[in-house]
């Protein structure tokens, strides 16, 4: 069997710098079904539902 490829040390990232990359994401994605709900565009039954499965992903 072949090794696998080694990464270069520039892409390396810390456990630490992966959580706070997902929970950013996920914040900015709450934030954005926030407007939607403000705006009218999604209904509270979706933005509750939606923001469950958000929250769900921590």
């Amino acid at each position: 069997m072949s090794e696998p490829p080694v990464r270069p040390k520039e892409f390396e990232f810390s456990k630490r710098t992966i959580i706070l990359i997902v929970l950013a994401m996920i914040a900015a994605a709450a934030e954005r079904l926030a407007e939607l709900h403000k705006k009218g565009i999604l209904s509270s039954e979706e933005f509750a539902a939606k923001k469950a499965e958000l929250l769900s992903r921590l």
